[in-house]
């Protein structure tokens, strides 16, 4: 009942502060995050991963069933101050909520706001904070008896191993991008949830893997793990399946990273002319992508015609950082000699 009367606000919050994900336009995957945060229940491998403990199960209280108006309206002001830009004072009230949550007892609202909490730390950069409110929240889930396969288990854990990752915790780092990404595997191929969310998240935990990868010089590693997921994709969804075509999409990427111009631009070109016939939303960053491929490659009229079209495509669908990545595409193909 809680979270059913703190839908609206929290959607709407989660939709602006988590949203959309977009990459450089060399490596682009979009998608919007999951805010909720269930029980659950965590398995022994992130238990260990994240040194936490599995004593002491708490049992809900009447203050769990019912809703306090007070706590709900404290915390419905204090998302939308975050939403309308006052970070410094949204998170001022939401310590007000979070202390009257701890005087009624309320240990769904304890969580709900520590879960707010770490989200806008993650979002602000203050990763020591985040980090310590993300295994905050889940020790108080494991607490509650919990199932480590849900997805907001692993959207928390996937912001985890990108702050352990920034801070060069390799071992880490990966160990928590794998988890992830073998987590929504599992699920996705037992076909005990295709869920929209479970899906952008195995995609995201693939994409941001491979990224961390790119980040530290090791491009065969992440064209691997882009192929594995772009095979993955392939079985599960098929390859015009819009997951599919942004993977395509960072093989290429890669490649070009790798110096193999030639297979960077099949890829493009695959990608392109898939999005074309599926009227991907994607095209005009994949129409991008080439471009720069061919310019590479010498091939000035080829650079020039990919983006253009891009140039035409995002401005018809209002994407202006589109438009000034196929107008930088355009400039560097026009002062080819």
């Amino acid at each position: 009942m809680f979270r059913r009367l703190l839908r609206q606000t929290s959607q709407r919050f989660f939709a602006t502060s988590l949203g959309s994900i977009r990459h450089s336009p060399n490596v682009q995957f979009r998608t919007k995050r999951p805010g909720n945060f269930p029980k659950l229940i965590l398995s022994a491998s992130i238990v260990t991963w994240l040194g936490l403990s599995q004593d002491g199960k708490t049992q809900a209280t009447a203050a769990d069933e019912e809703a306090n108006p007070e706590l709900i309206d404290t915390i419905k002001r204090g998302v939308l101050t975050v939403r309308e830009g006052e970070v410094e004072q949204g998170v001022t009230i939401l310590h007000a909520a979070l202390s009257m949550a701890n005087k009624l007892g309320h240990q769904d609202g304890i969580i709900y706001i520590h879960a707010l909490l770490a989200s806008i730390a993650y979002n602000q950069g203050e990763y020591i904070k985040a980090e310590k409110l993300y295994k905050d929240v889940i020790q108080r889930q494991i607490n509650k008896g919990i199932d480590a396969e849900d997805n907001s288990v692993v959207e928390m854990s996937l912001k985890l191993a990108v702050i352990y990752a920034e801070w060069k915790q390799h071992d880490k780092a990966k160990a928590g991008f794998k988890y992830c990404i073998e987590t929504q595997e599992k699920k996705m191929k037992s076909k005990a949830d295709t869920s929209d969310d479970t899906h952008a998240l195995w995609g995201m935990s693939q994409d941001w893997f491979a990224q961390y990868l790119l980040s530290n010089g090791r491009y065969q590693e992440a064209f691997n793990q882009f192929q594995e997921a772009f095979l993955t994709s392939c079985e599960l969804f098929g390859n015009t399946h819009p997951q599919s075509l942004v993977l395509m999409n960072s093989l290429g990427t890669v490649c070009s990273l790798m110096g193999e111009d030639a297979k960077a631009i099949s890829y493009f070109t695959k990608a392109v002319n898939i999005a074309k016939k599926t009227a991907s939303e994607n095209l005009s960053t994949f129409l991008v992508n080439l471009g720069m491929a061919k310019i590479k490659m010498g091939l000035k009229g080829d650079a020039n015609s990919a983006c253009q079209e891009a140039l035409l495509i995002a401005q018809r669908n209002d994407l202006s950082d589109v438009c000034s990545e196929a107008e930088e595409c355009i400039k560097q193909a026009s002062n080819m000699k």
